[in-house]
């Protein structure tokens, strides 16, 4: 009989583990990671160097990528442990889906991220369309909260010679533009959901007159600070000047925005010079 009974201890204990989100390691649930979202035809190479700048300055680890299939079906591939803080690659097989479906997918990703690792809580950094799907994200019910957000040329209310001119829209004091884009409205109608609790949106000029970074206008990019206007989350803004702030440079090889990000999100304080 005390055999019978230990049996089914066993048994009972099986079935409770199985409905418990699984973590590869245990500082999964403590130690927030970073999930790094490209933008517009980007790829595993978009952010990559804003990656490995984290890892060497030996502030985190490139644990895991996740790609997502041109159906949705997500792939996770070079999956390991660490002791440093954790860095999760996206990859949109279909890169021109859009940031409708970019957000969708990177939905996806966090429930699955939570099943299957236990994550509650991580940051992100989004570049174009990968910006907007990181803010849409952050306004959609999800087990995971955004702590920190790093959104890099934001296209929130319109992309240059797609569906906005240079100059042609106008902000208020309150970064309230004068003409709203389907997109804009979208994350309007959503903003009183939005969960993260800081957000740095850093932005090109490449200071040729248009107040743009040859793609996303500063207007488009500010405007995000409407939407997030009764938002808890602490905001501020960052710009980037000169021609290095191009829209597709403003991530590569661009010290500006890599200090940034390491300070922003692992509190770098500058090269340690032995």
């Amino acid at each position: 009989m005390i055999k019978r009974w230990r049996l089914w201890l066993l048994l009972l204990s099986g079935l409770v583990l199985s409905f418990l989100p699984a973590a590869t390691n245990q500082r999964a649930s403590t130690m927030a990671p970073t999930i790094f979202v490209h933008g517009y035809r980007g790829s595993a190479e978009s952010l990559g160097e804003l990656m490995q700048s984290a890892s060497n300055a030996g502030l985190a680890s490139h644990t895991l990528t996740v790609t997502v299939r041109p159906d949705g079906e997500l792939v996770f591939s070079q999956e390991m442990t660490s002791d440093l803080p954790a860095m999760i690659q996206v990859v949109f097989q279909n890169n021109i889906a859009g940031e409708r479906a970019y957000t969708r997918w990177l939905h996806q990703i966090y429930a699955a991220l939570y099943q299957r690792y236990g994550y509650r809580q991580l940051n992100a950094v989004g570049h174009s369309m990968g910006a907007y799907a990181v803010v849409a994200a952050a306004m959609l019910n999800s087990p995971i909260k955004t702590n920190k957000m790093l959104a890099i040329a934001g296209p929130y209310n319109g992309i240059l010679h797609w569906d906005d001119e240079v100059h042609e829209v106008s902000l208020n004091k309150q970064q309230k533009p004068d003409v709203m884009r389907p997109e804009y409205k979208w994350l309007l109608a959503h903003a009183k959901n939005f969960k993260a609790n800081s957000v740095l949106n850093l932005y090109g000029d490449v200071e040729d007159g248009s107040d743009s970074d040859t793609v996303v206008a500063a207007n488009s990019a500010l405007s995000l600070g409407y939407v997030l206007r009764d938002s808890h989350a602490t905001y501020r803004t960052e710009r980037v000047l000169g021609p290095h702030a191009q829209h597709s440079l403003l991530h590569i090889h661009n010290r500006q925005v890599t200090d940034i990000m390491l300070h922003y999100l692992f509190g770098w304080k500058g090269w340690q010079h032995k």
